[in-house]
């Protein structure tokens, strides 16, 4: 039986812990979705439907305190796959007004729409949708900071489009860092392809 590697281990456990806190903050906000905000997680509810139907071969790679591992990958549930994506989520009504808004053109013709906040108690600090005729790119940045634990993440999605001109999910990937107390700095990037068929 082939053992897995031990920073394997340690990152994956690391990240369910990181996963758990962000969940866990997020319980602290109204859960009730309002199209106030972009609908993060109903572009991941499309995604992971069609994603689930073309069930695509993904080359990942994770980079853990500075060990690489590469592999490429069949992925069973696209739902946990994607599920850290939701923490960006802000389209609830708990977080009406919380949010500055910005709307910009870039020389390319893509559009942006930026939400920022300087609330504390916020996690999700920065999201950035990119799109033209459809969804192109997702970027957030979230920090999670209290007296027994700091983690910062960036969050970054890009798509390209499907045969009927709908987004479809190409790379993603995750960038963190975190401290807990008593403990050494630890720090993460995930990246990956979706290889259509």
């Amino acid at each position: 039986m082939k053992l897995i590697p031990k920073n394997t281990i340690y990152f994956l456990i690391l990240l369910t812990f990181s996963t758990f806190l962000g969940l866990t903050s997020c319980n602290n906000t109204s859960q009730v979705k309002i199209n106030i905000h972009f609908d993060l997680n109903g572009l991941l509810d499309a995604q992971i439907v069609l994603l689930e139907q073309l069930a695509p071969k993904v080359n990942k790679s994770t980079i853990t305190n500075g060990e690489k591992e590469a592999k490429e990958v069949k992925i069973k549930k696209w739902a946990n796959e994607l599920a850290m994506f939701r923490q960006a989520d802000i389209n609830k009504s708990g977080l009406k007004g919380s949010y500055q808004i910005k709307d910009s053109i870039s020389k390319s013709g893509e559009k942006f729409t930026v939400y920022t906040t300087d609330k504390a108690h916020l996690n999700v600090k920065y999201l950035r949708i990119g799109s033209g005729k459809n969804i192109n790119s997702i970027y957030a940045v979230l920090v999670n900071d209290n007296y027994l634990y700091h983690a910062d993440k960036q969050f970054a999605l890009f798509f390209t489009a499907n045969a009927e001109g709908k987004p479809l999910l190409k790379n993603y990937s995750i960038r963190g860092n975190q401290k807990i107390i008593f403990t050494n700095p630890e720090n993460y990037l995930i990246e990956a392809e979706c290889l259509m068929p």
